[in-house]
């Protein structure tokens, strides 16, 4: 419904082209259909999206585990990280195939980095602190930067998801606002041909 008018999300229109277009000067007959699809979000949000939050979110809660049991803290992000895999796997088939990334695709990119930059950090920070030898490090040094890294990460993951949340607030209206383009010229090219 459009301004009180049902609309047809489909349009066909039969024509011919010009014969000055032909280069032995025929007309032939062309068709042009148009046709106005959106889809629905919720199924994406619910079935892709969610899931994948709730995977980063559980990924942010390996700063419980204490900081001198790396191989679990480990353990536990390769975990995550093969979960949000096989998610992404269901959701491949689950997806249209286009050739270039979408903004689904570019949202869980951004979290297979951010899973991977959190299991980076682990890494580099007990290579750092065993890195030097006969140097103790004290306790309370390991929860500073313990605390520190987890403040930084979920700094990072809310500002992302913000970002992410916004392009798609951004995406969507955009999309609208084109269908309802594409609608009133469906409207426009109906009373047109009414008028024949």
């Amino acid at each position: 419904m459009q301004g009180g008018r049902h609309v047809d999300p489909v349009t066909c229109h039969f024509d011919g082209t010009p014969a000055d277009e032909s280069e032995i000067g025929t007309c032939y007959a062309r068709m042009s259909i148009r046709l106005c699809v959106e889809r629905q979000a919720e199924f994406t949000i619910f079935n892709v999206i969610m899931p994948n939050f709730m995977l980063t979110i559980c990924q942010m809660m390996s700063f419980a585990i204490n900081r001198a049991d790396v191989g679990d803290r480990l353990a536990y992000h390769i975990t995550v990280l093969l979960a949000m895999f096989a998610g992404k796997l269901i959701t491949v088939g689950m997806l249209p195939i286009v050739s270039y990334l979408t903004f689904i695709d570019w949202y869980l990119f951004a979290s297979y980095i951010f899973v991977v930059l959190i299991a980076s950090e682990v890494s580099v920070v007990t290579l750092l602190v065993d890195l030097p030898p006969g140097v103790q490090i004290e306790e309370a040094d390991l929860r500073t930067t313990d605390q520190t890294s987890f403040f930084v990460f979920l700094s990072v993951w809310v500002l992302y998801h913000l970002v992410f949340t916004a392009m798609g607030v951004y995406i969507r209206r955009r999309n609208r606002a084109r269908m309802l383009g594409w609608l009133r010229e469906a409207i426009a090219f109906q009373d047109r041909i009414a008028m024949k």
